[in-house]
């Protein structure tokens, strides 16, 4: 009689646990002593050994190749040195012992064989599969829950630490390392100064995203780590708190610089388009582009085919056109201190609304810390034996969903105080930007202002009035569109009254915007003159 041809199936779940080699080690030396007393033998080829998970819904190339080779007479039989080696997913493992049955193959656990045809020795198997995937599942969630309670406690238990940064286990504290935290604050002067980021990074031997990322995110004293695991509808974020690289108001100067970067920063042009980077499509909200054609003629257009998108906006909007009746609508609505101070009041959000807001997010925190409390307590409870899984799992349910629901909220309050503009910063700004800058020059004047100014003082008046986004988080500028007339309109969207004009602005509404004086004046002569000196260009 020929003596049995065994297949080992060998695994560990770790890439760790293979380099170690230990348990190999130990199921292949228990394996040959199992088949040795069985009067068995092991192909060469028939070794079916490595590392590769068992965890339900794992693809599991080594047990998938074994039950190919099932099929193609190399074995008569297969071994594990116990269950959990075979599967810890109870479809899988019945899906696997179907195909070796259909093979004629023989399954051994240790020294025992598993008749695959007898009920009960199928259901054995089945449930050791159930058990074993159970145990692992458990031994996840615990892991995960044990890695957020230690971030709560500022332990870091997952990720890359923060680049200049350490933690003492045996202290438990943090430090930070004092070289690179000199490095950091260097390149943090540079940037601030003006110097090119990229240029920046390379000096430090590192790359242009990298150095971003720890001056805009980790340069601070939060470190945020996120625990994500769907299978346990797990997804909660901790905040650590650790020492800073760059103190408060050099990060704040950090924070100036990127954002300027995002308002002005649209690239080196041959001439000065002064609403550059604020001019946008009304109907699908992209920003259209400057561009000069060969006669020196310089317009706004939507380049659709950069955008992927469906967008009809098919023309080019004069830039003469527009600038000159967004600036003199500009010196008018911020330049007059009567709606300076109607501007204020528009910018300024409904206090009661505000304060109802914070009111209900802080009691909506304090929902979510207990929510969280009474989570804890069910988890200790289960681990200590007070309760079982099934009299917990209704009422975790329930706290889930609080959870989830508190989450939510608190997210969706969040974002709107954040788009809701601080009432004394806009107080401070619109005043500064109205009174101070204006207000000696205009003198009843109007418009007028316009004539005196070079281009610098236009694209900051520009850059004031369209700063940062609107209360619905959209972004504040200037936003055109055209009719059935192929006739162009533009709405004003800023921090004062918006408004909504038609192009180009009527020669008589620049003799009322500047005071033109028929009996004294030569209207067309003196609006001629007003239109060459505002929309003049003076090349870079």
């Amino acid at each position: 009689m020929n003596p049995i041809r065994f297949a080992p199936l060998i695994r560990v779940s770790t890439e760790k646990q293979e380099q170690q080699g230990e348990s190999l080690k130990t199921q292949t030396k228990q394996i040959t002593q199992y088949v040795k007393t069985l009067g068995g033998i092991v192909p060469d080829n028939c070794w079916y050994s490595g590392q590769e998970s068992a965890t339900p819904g794992k693809d599991r190339a080594i047990l998938k190749q074994l039950l190919e080779d099932s099929e193609k007479g190399l074995f008569d039989a297969v071994i594990v040195c116990d269950h959990s080696r075979w599967s810890r997913d109870n479809v899988q493992s019945e899906a696997g012992l179907k195909i070796l049955m259909e093979n004629g193959i023989k399954f051994f656990v240790g020294s025992t064989e598993v008749n695959l045809y007898d009920p009960k020795d199928r259901f054995t198997v089945s449930l050791f599969s159930v058990i074993n995937q159970h145990t692992k599942e458990d031994e996840e969630k615990k892991s995960i829950e044990n890695r957020i309670a230690r971030a709560k406690k500022n332990i870091p238990s997952a990720g890359v630490l923060p680049f200049g940064r350490f933690y003492n286990k045996k202290t438990e504290r943090w430090g930070v390392d004092t070289d690179k935290r000199v490095l950091i604050e260097s390149a943090a002067r540079r940037y601030i100064s003006g110097d090119n980021l990229k240029d920046v990074a390379a000096s430090i031997n590192m790359n242009r995203q990298t150095l971003f990322h720890i001056l805009t995110v980790y340069a601070g004293t939060e470190w945020q780590l996120r625990f994500r695991n769907s299978k346990f509808n797990i997804d909660e974020t901790v905040t650590l708190v650790i020492p800073p690289l760059l103190d408060v108001g050099v990060i704040k100067q950090v924070f100036a610089r990127r954002d300027q970067n995002k308002t002005t920063g649209r690239g080196t042009r041959q001439y000065n388009f002064v609403l550059g980077g604020y001019v946008f499509c009304a109907r699908c909200g992209y920003r259209l582009t400057t561009y000069m054609n060969p006669t020196g003629l310089r317009y706004y257009r939507h380049r659709t085919y950069q955008h992927n998108t469906d967008c009809d906006f098919g023309k080019v909007v004069q830039a003469d056109k527009l600038e000159l009746s967004v600036l003199i609508h500009l010196t008018q609505t911020l330049g007059d201190p009567i709606k300076m101070e109607e501007a204020i009041k528009r910018a300024t959000p409904d206090m009661s609304k505000l304060h109802e807001l914070k009111k209900e997010l802080a009691n909506l925190k304090k929902r979510l810390m207990t929510t969280l409390q009474q989570k804890e307590r069910l988890v200790s409870a289960v681990a200590t034996g007070a309760i079982t899984l099934n009299e917990v799992s209704s009422r975790m349910e329930k706290l889930r969903l609080q959870e989830v629901s508190s989450r939510t909220r608190i997210n969706d309050i969040e974002n709107e105080l954040a788009n809701i503009p601080d009432p004394d910063k806009v107080k401070k700004a619109t005043r500064s930007m109205g009174l101070n800058v204006f207000k000696t020059a205009m003198r009843d004047m109007g418009a007028r202002i316009l004539l005196k100014r070079n281009y610098t003082w236009k694209r900051n008046l520009v850059e004031r009035a369209f700063f940062g986004k609107d209360s619905a988080g959209k972004a504040l500028g200037v936003y055109v569109d055209y009719d059935e007339s192929q006739a162009f309109s533009y709405a004003v969207r800023g921090d004062f009254a918006q408004t909504i004009n038609t192009l180009p602005v009527s020669r008589m509404d620049i003799a009322e915007a500047f005071n033109i004086d028929p009996h004294y004046e030569d209207v067309e002569k003196e609006i001629d003159t007003i239109v060459h000196k505002i929309t003049e260009q003076t090349p870079r």
